[in-house]
């Protein structure tokens, strides 16, 4: 689906004076012809969006939002394709999700873990690091401990030749450290957006956001990704208007992550974003076998 809205210029129509009744109904004819012209993308109407093959295990749709001034991307993921391979990867000097992609032939990457500009024991900058879990690729995540109650993680495991499960925790508290051992994989996060089909109400700021949901089953992994930071332009989603869009998708369980300036989707090795995105620490990834 084309992610940038035609508008038809709406001329000739009325080249007399209008009446009163004329008057009464022009703004209802401009207001209809103008949406009967555009592709755009309700909050309540996902399910008329256009997937687009990336891989033989995910899809891609784009679509606006004209409600919330949105520009949207979102991929579905199927977890259980016997072809899917996922990775993550780090760094302190931060990476170019782009350049990141391109060295790894990752199909699909975005940034994930939020991170401080500090050294682990809290001194000046020195590099970039996690403020949250990350099982992979380093060994000493900075994570206060007045945050874990409050920031969600995303866990990972290996399901064989049945692809991947994964498990959105709501909060990186003690449950979710217990059972870490059981997972290859395992990416902080800010919060829980939708808990068992019940969206979880935030204030409503919005900005660009970078966030995932799972269908019931966990068959199903959806990554959404709004552009926004520019109010002239795109103001991007609340978290609450995450929530729904997943919710119509079909999702369960949702969370963000890192969002804002940090907020960035790869698909096969080219951003999809409309504007320059900065460097991150942290990414995930997928590809094929």
């Amino acid at each position: 689906m084309n992610s940038n809205p035609k508008v038809m210029r709406v001329t000739g129509i009325f080249k007399k004076a209008p009446s009163i009744l004329t008057g009464l109904f022009l703004p209802l004819l401009l207001v209809t012809a103008l949406t009967a012209c555009t592709t755009t993308a309700s909050l309540d109407k996902t399910q008329d969006l256009t997937w687009n093959q990336i891989t033989d295990y995910a899809f891609q749709a784009d679509f606006s939002v004209p409600e919330t001034k949105s520009r949207c991307h979102a991929v579905k993921i199927d977890l259980t394709h016997p072809d899917l391979l996922i990775e993550s990867h780090y760094s302190p000097k931060g990476l170019s999700l782009t350049q990141a992609a391109a060295d790894h032939n990752l199909d699909i990457a975005i940034n994930t873990t939020q991170f401080y500009s500090q050294n682990s024991s809290g001194g000046k900058k020195a590099g970039l690091y996690p403020a949250g879990i990350l099982k992979e690729n380093i060994s000493s995540p900075v994570q206060p401990e007045s945050l874990k109650e409050r920031y969600c993680a995303l866990a990972i495991r290996k399901n064989g030749s049945n692809g991947y499960a994964m498990q959105i925790f709501p909060s990186q508290n003690e449950s979710l450290l217990k059972t870490s051992g059981e997972f290859d994989i395992i990416h902080g996060g800010f919060f829980a957006i939708l808990i068992d089909y019940n969206p979880i109400q935030y204030k409503e700021i919005k900005d660009a956001r970078t966030c995932i949901g799972l269908t019931k089953d966990g068959k199903t992994l959806y990554i959404l990704v709004a552009e926004g930071g520019f109010p002239s332009v795109y103001k991007g989603l609340s978290y609450n208007e995450c929530a729904r869009i997943l919710l119509e998708l079909g999702c369960c369980n949702a969370m963000e992550f890192d969002g804002g300036s940090s907020s960035s989707l790869v698909i096969r090795k080219k951003s999809v974003m409309s504007y320059p995105v900065r460097k991150i620490p942290v990414i995930l990834g997928f590809k094929s076998r």
